[in-house]
């Protein structure tokens, strides 16, 4: 069976955390694959680690660490992907409100290309929501 893992930095972000959580945790699955989700504060001061502490609570696929400041999102980044236990790795951002097929779609080209060394890069759209007011994102 194929574990695919999603690596999340985050920081200071409890206003998006509360839309980009349920989407990942509620993602179209088929029988061959399973994922995780990983999400990684770098110091944030905001309700961040309550919303992540609380979820990992709830469902056993998401995993919340907490590192000291950095200020930027390779080391929560790299901290993700070493506490990863999938094969394959999905990197987003926490301002990314994911289509309920992102990970299904990852695992499906994964599958067709499992013999090389390939990655997979989708397109990024801000929602509606969020385009009318740029400071949403911080």
């Amino acid at each position: 069976m194929m574990r695919i893992s999603v690596v999340i930095p985050t920081f200071n972000r409890s206003r998006l955390l509360r839309r980009t959580v349920p989407a990942l945790l509620s993602q179209k699955t088929e029988q061959w694959f399973s994922y995780e989700v990983l999400f990684v504060s770098n110091g944030s001061t905001d309700e961040s680690g309550d919303i992540l502490s609380a979820a990992q609570k709830e469902n056993p696929n998401l995993r919340y660490f907490r590192i000291d400041p950095t200020g930027g999102p390779s080391a929560p980044r790299n901290h993700g992907i070493r506490q990863a236990t999938g094969e394959v790795i999905i990197l987003i951002d926490d301002d990314v409100l994911p289509e309920p097929d992102l990970v299904l779609e990852h695992a499906r080209f994964h599958r067709e290309f499992q013999d090389l060394h390939h990655a997979g890069l989708g397109e990024v759209y801000i929602p509606p929501d969020l385009q009318s007011d740029p400071m949403a994102l911080f």
